[in-house]
């Protein structure tokens, strides 16, 4: 299944979007992204992310060398609003241009291996990734989302705290990712 994008099929007469509210029982899903799931550009994605028996799933593992393989990373993390650029147009009108999305994380497991890691992606090469949070939600659809990360190793001052692995996971995009359950969580 290829990622899904929304229409755009607006004209002036286009009915708007359906929402959904429920004042006694409002779904509310709390934030704090707590994985991010990354393959190689050039590894397929996921036939259905949501089937917890889909073969993709079975490709996470940290240890393993297969070209295919999907690494899972223990963070703490947030997505803030994108970044985006208004065109202005005749008659008064704008539009937003692509919108660069950014994810900031941290790493608090600074094994020799993690470390080794975060310089290699130093290299800076696009990755297919996923990012999910603690409450059951995964965003990146079937296909993942082709991103950059770059993680920096952070030193703190004190011994009171831990050293950590910060960085960002960024991508343009006129859409916000796709958004699913996680059959994972």
């Amino acid at each position: 299944m290829s990622a899904q994008i929304p229409a755009c099929l607006g004209t002036c007469a286009t009915v708007p979007p359906l929402v959904e509210f429920d004042f006694c029982n409002p779904e509310l899903n709390f934030g704090e992204i707590q994985k991010i799931y990354w393959t190689s550009f050039a590894s397929a994605g996921f036939t259905d992310i949501t089937n917890i028996l889909d073969p993709a799933w079975l490709r996470i593992d940290n240890a393993g060398s297969d070209p295919d393989v999907i690494r899972e990373l223990d963070v703490i993390g947030s997505k803030a609003a994108p970044e985006s650029t208004e065109i202005e147009l005749s008659l008064d009108r704008t539009v937003k241009g692509l919108k660069t999305h950014t994810v900031t994380f941290k790493i608090d497991d600074t094994s020799a291996l993690n470390h080794a890691m975060i310089r290699e992606l130093e290299c800076g090469f696009q990755l297919r990734v996923w990012y999910a949070n603690g409450e059951g939600l995964i965003w990146g659809g079937d296909d993942g989302i082709v991103a950059s990360i770059t993680l920096d190793e952070i030193i703190p001052e004190t011994n009171d705290e831990l050293i950590t692995f910060e960085g960002t996971m960024k991508w343009k995009s006129k859409f916000s990712p796709e958004r699913d359950v996680n059959p994972q969580a």
